[in-house]
């Protein structure tokens, strides 16, 4: 296997693992409380502990990887999420599973972080980063996509623990791989970063103000699309399809991109104003759901929306990578630090919305954050542009 082919598999495997494991551990909420004889609130608030740990390990993932070997980072993601896992298989108390839940975030951090790091060098270099990027998140998604279902197969064929031993050697998977990449195919750069002078850089705060906005909007689409699209008059059967069609947007986007940036269709000088277009289109969507009553209108609406929000992360990384080209791990994990607080603030608000009124009035504020959205992203294409 040549460089850039060993660089690729290991990386779309890394992406697809964290996908898978994130989203396998949030399917077996039931069957862990059960074991563990606690409600399952308690297990969510695991599962939700283990995602705020994402954030700090992300960095530190990324400033690893640029001190050291991006490598390194990879295997100690896949050897934690493995051993997290494991831990959780056995666990019997509520204790021991806290245990476990942190140590797969701390794997999940470093492998998400170890395999955006990789991307550019993965599919088509580090002078088209996002294409790159575009085309290698579509993994993470798929590992997601497909974790249900992986898990409904492997309880039915063994039950929780073996769903989870399962998990845990998939998680080696890319380690395999690992073992025939090179450190220059992996690090092709002589990185020396300086977390002081990245933090006195104003385009990593406004990258960083961007996702802020940004991350919020996914994460109100995935826990309350059902819930908006029931209210519009879909049964939860439907209504669940039509989330999953949500998510397939979302990765049909990203190819496109991915197509459009690759084949020079778009150029990359361009890659600043796509975040401010799409953000445009976005905001003028969640306008309409906002305003419509009609199931028609609103399945539509939801599809494009997932079309238009799926490459703006992708996209705002690459531009990331190609202002930091020394410092990839270390500028996306501080971005994604800042940037994740959106979530962590703007979640309760916008769940509590939801709680107390119809599911189109709680749409405003996602709104007001598409709006907010694109303003950011036309500062921040005009600086780094």
């Amino acid at each position: 296997m040549g460089g850039s082919q060993a660089v690729l598999a290991v990386t779309v495997a890394g992406a697809f693992v964290f996908g898978m494991v994130i989203v396998l551990l949030s399917c077996l909420k039931p069957q862990l409380a059960g074991r563990l004889n606690v409600p399952e609130e308690r297990v969510a608030g695991l599962w939700a502990g283990m995602n705020l740990l994402l954030v700090p390990m992300a960095f530190l993932g990324g400033l690893l990887a640029d001190l050291w070997d991006v490598r390194v980072v990879l295997l100690a993601g896949c050897v934690l999420i493995a051993l997290g896992l494991l831990a959780l298989r056995w666990a019997t108390t509520y204790r021991g599973a806290l245990v476990a839940f942190l140590v797969t975030g701390v794997g999940g951090g470093f492998l998400s972080t170890a395999s955006i790091v990789l991307m550019p060098s993965a599919f088509f270099g580090r002078h088209e980063a996002s294409a790159s990027l575009n085309m290698g998140n579509v993994f993470f998604a798929l590992g997601a996509l497909l974790a249900p279902t992986l898990c409904d197969v492997l309880l039915r064929w063994g039950g929780f623990r073996r769903a989870l031993g399962t998990g845990a050697l998939l998680a080696l998977v890319p380690l395999l791989l690992l073992a025939v990449v090179r450190r220059e195919d992996a690090n092709p750069g002589q990185p020396r970063p300086d977390v002081l002078e990245l933090l006195r850089d104003p385009m990593l705060w406004l990258a960083g103000a961007v996702f802020f906005l940004y991350a919020p909007l996914e994460g109100c689409l995935h826990t309350w699309g059902s819930t908006y699209l029931q209210n519009v008059g879909h049964t939860e059967r439907k209504a669940a399809h039509l989330i999953a069609g949500f998510w397939s947007c979302f990765l049909l986007g990203r190819l496109a991109m991915a197509y459009f940036q690759h084949w020079r269709i778009l150029d990359e000088h361009w890659d600043p104003w796509v975040v401010v277009l799409l953000s445009l289109c976005a905001t003028v969507t969640l306008a309409n759901l906002a305003g419509t009553v009609k199931r028609g209108s609103a399945t539509t609406g939801l599809l494009l929306l997932g079309f238009f929000l799926g490459p703006i992360f992708p996209t705002l990384i690459g531009l990331l990578f190609n202002h930091y080209p020394n410092e990839p791990g270390t500028a996306f994990g501080t971005m994604f630090a800042i940037g994740s607080a959106g979530s962590v603030f703007f979640a309760p608000v916008i769940g509590a919305r939801f709680h107390r009124t119809s599911a189109q009035s709680a749409l405003r504020i996602p709104l007001v954050l598409g709006m907010l959205l694109m303003i950011v992203s036309l500062f921040f294409g005009l600086a780094i542009g």
